[in-house]
């Protein structure tokens, strides 16, 4: 099954790795992703370019295209109710979804919707999808 990873450079060391600004990679594995990576940029992600900066790319693994890129296109947020801590108990959803039950929306600051194939082509010179 295919999941979506998306790589964000953590500007180690103070610079840039590559011209991109988030790398979606879709493949099974969180190592498939890595061995995708370092083939398409010739870099190691996992590599500390500063010792006090972490590694220079920080890596998430999400479901599918659509739920990595969810917080770039619509900022639904809902928490549970009774939750103490919304990080835990809180997550986004896409604005055409009805709010379950036992959850309620916490803010909206994106009022415009946007397609994953607009959000694409909007992000074309600063984001890379490879597969």
């Amino acid at each position: 099954m295919s999941k979506c990873f998306l790589f964000t450079d953590n500007f180690s060391g103070g610079n840039k790795k590559t011209q991109y600004d988030k790398i979606f990679i879709e493949t099974g594995t969180r190592e498939e992703a890595i061995e995708i990576f370092q083939e398409e940029f010739g870099i190691d992600p996992l590599l500390y370019s500063c010792s006090c900066c972490g590694v220079d790319f920080l890596i998430d693994e999400f479901l599918n295209l659509d739920e990595a890129t969810i917080n770039d296109r619509a900022k639904i947020f809902i928490i549970e109710r009774g939750c103490l801590k919304p990080e835990e108990h809180g997550k986004f959803i896409d604005p055409s979804e009805i709010i379950p039950q036992g959850y309620y929306l916490a803010w909206n600051d994106r009022t415009e919707y946007i397609s994953l194939e607009e959000y694409k082509k909007r992000n074309k010179d600063k984001t890379i999808f490879l597969k």
